[in-house]
């Protein structure tokens, strides 16, 4: 049975940048067929839901990213973080919740 063919991490590496070409969330996987290098980019949800097929067909080069997937807080979202890596709170800058 043909097996796909992984791309090395290190030579080539998924940006926040990059979404998923189904849902638009960050991409923690891209797919390139071997013949027309038609590239995919997935989502580690997506990438989940169809790898074994992407792998059983074999014409496909597979950059498998999703071990970096909550490797950081928030990383994949973009939010902005404080100093102790948490989100700020709701409301103005001082942290209340309400500016009235």
């Amino acid at each position: 049975m043909p097996s796909a063919t992984v791309i090395d991490a290190p030579a080539a590496t998924l940006s926040v940048a990059d979404r998923c070409d189904r849902c638009g969330a960050q991409a923690f996987a891209a797919t390139a067929h071997t013949t027309t290098r038609q590239m995919l980019l997935w989502c580690g949800h997506h990438y989940t839901r169809h790898e074994k097929a992407l792998l059983a067909a074999g014409a496909w080069q597979v950059l498998d990213e999703r071990y970096r997937i909550n490797t950081s807080p928030l990383a994949s979202s973009g939010t902005e973080v404080d100093a102790a890596g948490e989100p700020p709170l709701p409301g103005n800058h001082r942290g209340n919740r309400d500016d009235r």
